[in-house]
C-alpha cells in the first residue's frame, strides 16, 4: 500500500486508472467493465492473501478495506493534497494491521 501512497506523488498522476474508466463506461456489461472487475478481482485477492500472510484474523474483511483505502486514496489525491492522502493512508493500514503489542 506504501508504493500505491507514493505513486499518488508522481507527476502526471491522474487518479485511478480503472476507477477513470468504470466512469467513461457506466454500463456494467461493457468489455471495459469485465476488465475493470478482473482487475479488482485480482487486487481483492492479492490483498487477502497478504493479509493472511500477516496473520490478520480476517483476511477477506482486511482486504476489502484495504480496497476500499486503496480506491479511495487514489480519488482523494487526484482531489486534494497527495502528501496528506498518502500519510493518511500509511495511518489507516497500521491501524487494520497494528504492530504486535501496541
Amino acid at each position: 500500500m506504501a508504493v500505491l501512497g507514493d505513486s499518488t506523488l508522481e507527476d502526471g498522476f491522474r487518479g485511478c486508472q480503472f476507477l477513470n474508466a468504470a466512469a467513461e463506461y457506466p454500463d456494467r456489461t461493457h468489455p471495459v467493465r469485465a476488465v475493470i472487475d478482473d482487475q479488482r478481482t485480482w487486487l481483492f485477492e492479492v490483498l487477502r492473501d497478504l493479509s493472511a500472510d500477516l496473520g490478520h484474523p480476517d483476511p477477506g474483511y482486511a482486504a476489502r478495506v484495504l480496497v476500499l483505502l486503496h480506491d479511495g486514496a487514489f480519488q482523494a489525491a487526484e482531489l486534494g493534497d497527495p502528501a496528506v492522502v498518502r500519510e493518511t493512508l500509511r495511518r489507516a493500514v497500521d491501524e487494520v494491521f497494528p504492530a504486535e503489542g501496541a
